[in-house]
């Protein structure tokens, strides 16, 4: 174990520094193909084995695209909260009823 090549694990989910790069893409299939298993590849390079199935599972690396923020359903009502909900002692069933007077579709959850 001593001269094996280990990669770091970023703690935190949806940080880009997790995902694999191409020589770390390599790796993995060149230790599949010597023989290794998964759960001995996901120890060695400090990563899930779920990962390693991914990797093992499609023929080509893939890049990584963070998906769009699209605008909250309370978006454009935060204006008028911002200055109500400290009016009304921030409670929610009446700035919930106020929204809803105000054309607001959605739920009193989203509103809590």
């Amino acid at each position: 174990m001593d001269n094996q090549k280990t990669f770091p694990h970023e703690q935190g989910h949806g940080s880009e520094e997790q995902m694999l790069s191409q020589d770390q893409w390599s790796e993995v299939r060149a230790m599949a193909k010597a023989g290794k298993r998964i759960k001995q590849i996901s120890r060695d390079l400090g990563v899930s084995r779920n990962t390693i199935r991914k990797v093992l599972r499609t023929q080509q690396r893939s890049g990584y695209q963070r998906t769009r923020n699209k605008p909250g359903i309370l978006d454009e009502y935060f204006p008028f909260l911002q200055g109500r909900a400290p009016e009304v002692f921030y409670n929610a069933t009446t700035l919930f009823q106020e929204l809803k007077a105000r054309g607001y579709k959605g739920g009193y959850t989203t509103v809590r």
